[in-house]
């Protein structure tokens, strides 16, 4: 999915490029394990950003710039019909639908 989203943004044309076209050096369930392939080099990824800020400020994963804004993705916040949000999920909310004001 992140790979789909940046591919659309970067590369909008380029239907025939997917995530299959690419050489695959591993695969894995869980994003942590990712990361830890990624860091000892085993290929490149995309990650959200927020993943992996700790690796990326102290140097241990490197971030690949282009001119182009970075890819975005629509969030989708949803719960169980009826059913009261905990206090962080409503601080997250609050900050995410004020994020433009």
């Amino acid at each position: 999915a992140y790979f789909e989203s940046w591919r659309k943004c970067h590369f909008p044309r380029r239907k025939d490029l997917d995530f299959l076209s690419l050489p695959i050096a591993g695969s894995i369930d869980a994003i942590e394990g990712a990361k830890e392939m990624v860091r000892l080099g085993m290929g490149v990824s995309v990650f959200p950003r927020h993943s992996i800020e700790n690796l990326l400020a102290d140097n241990r994963l490197y971030e690949f710039r282009t001119r182009k804004a970075p890819a975005s993705n629509t969030l989708y916040i949803v719960s169980l019909k009826n059913n009261a949000y905990p206090n962080a999920v409503r601080e997250v909310m609050a900050w995410i639908l004020n994020a433009d004001k």
